[in-house]
């Protein structure tokens, strides 16, 4: 069984077992590493095109160097979203649909991480 039907079956099991949506992350630059690029691409159109019929939320991760995958990747997107670190500060902001930047921190608690989003002007 080829690793893209493996992992599609794991999902369909783990929705069928769980009865809820599927929260996926994929890192693209890894995928396209330990497939090759023709399979990571096949894949990753295949997984948002399951994920948009069965409600599932996917976040596909890509590097700021990968330009050229960059770009296939942005016409499936409903949204794009950056997140990069400047003078060892976080920021975020939504590129489809525009979302202002904000910076974000994060504060560890008893057992768990908080996060904080802070409107930059």
């Amino acid at each position: 069984m080829e690793l893209r039907q493996y992992n599609s079956k794991n999902i369909d099991e783990l929705k069928d077992k769980n009865k809820v949506p599927i929260f996926l992350i994929v890192r693209y630059d890894l995928l396209r590493e330990i497939l090759g690029e023709n399979t990571a691409r096949r894949t990753i159109k295949e997984v948002i095109s399951s994920s948009m019929i069965k409600n599932d939320i996917c976040i596909i991760t890509v590097s700021h160097s990968d330009k050229s995958e960059n770009k296939e990747l942005r016409e499936f997107a409903t949204a794009i979203i950056k997140v990069f670190e400047e003078h060892g500060k976080t920021f975020i902001y939504g590129e489809k649909p525009y979302i202002q930047l904000f910076g974000i921190t994060f504060q560890e608690k008893e057992n768990h991480i908080e996060s904080n989003f802070i409107p930059v002007a």
